[in-house]
């Protein structure tokens, strides 16, 4: 949506200028480029700033599918997926393990886990 709000600000801005119509077009195309590689950081960066509960830690139980699903049901917190079959790190946890991770839902409505501790437990395993 960003891309192609970008792509018709930017055409309506070059319309009446004195560039060839090929550089006209090259200009939309790396501003809508450029419009949607900043749309997802942003977005998770604003996410971020609405959310007014901040990261909140949650316990999740690995279920016969190799997914982490949360204990409370209730919450409608979403299923986690790790690159099981290609980490060392990931196939140590037995199905029915608990774990927390700790995850936001911001103002736009949708879930960011946080990784860092996932990262620290990461480094400490392999460290041996």
């Amino acid at each position: 949506m960003a891309a192609l709000g970008a792509a018709i600000l930017s055409y309506l801005l070059l319309i009446n200028s004195k560039f060839k119509t090929v550089e006209k077009i090259i200009l939309v195309l790396l501003m809508s480029f450029s419009a949607a590689l900043l749309t997802y950081p942003l977005l998770l960066r604003m996410n971020e700033w609405t959310d007014d509960k901040g990261l909140q830690e949650y316990s999740y139980t690995m279920n016969d599918d190799r997914l982490w699903q949360a204990d409370d049901q209730n919450l409608q917190l979403p299923k986690l997926e790790f690159e099981i079959k290609s980490s060392e790190y990931w196939n140590q946890f037995e199905i029915g393990t608990v774990k927390q991770f700790e995850i936001r839902k911001g103002g736009l409505g949708f879930y960011q886990l946080n990784m860092a501790p996932v990262y620290v437990d990461q480094r400490a395993f392999y460290a041996f």
